[in-house]
């Protein structure tokens, strides 16, 4: 287990569930070379790590990471909201709430981040969580 672990975890989920969710919108990865389609909408999974504490003492120590899961969600400027919504709901519904081989994720968070180019860029987080345990 690990950061790395949590991550690989994190990109399987998506890769196997945004098909079945959002099956006409093409997704991409953080630092994967990617061209996104011209004037069609598509989605970027970033996965961001965070800090690793120490939360119980004795023979068997746990550790706990906690990151986030950002989807970027890139529309078209000028069409609307309710695409992103819809697709802010399917990244919900992928990880809100669920866990995953350890892998605890909480609530989905989403807002608009402004235009970049031709593009209306929005972003649905969720925080997530994993424990380890180290025996001494």
């Amino acid at each position: 287990m690990g950061f790395a672990s949590d991550s690989q975890t994190i990109r399987d989920r998506f890769n196997t569930q945004w098909p079945v969710e959002q099956p006409t919108i093409p997704f991409s990865f953080a630092d994967v070379d990617f061209i996104p389609p011209q004037d069609l909408t598509w989605v970027r999974l970033n996965v961001l790590p965070g800090n690793q504490t120490q939360v119980g003492m004795g023979i068997r120590r746990r550790f706990r990471r906690v990151g986030v899961v950002l989807v970027q969600i890139f529309i078209p400027a000028g069409s609307g909201d309710g695409l992103a919504k819809e697709l802010a709901d399917s990244v919900a519904d992928i990880f809100m709430g669920r866990t995953v081989n350890g892998v605890i994720f909480r609530g989905t968070s989403v807002d608009r981040l402004g235009v970049d180019g031709s593009w209306a860029v929005w972003r649905a987080t969720t925080s997530y969580q994993a424990d380890e345990c180290i025996a001494i």
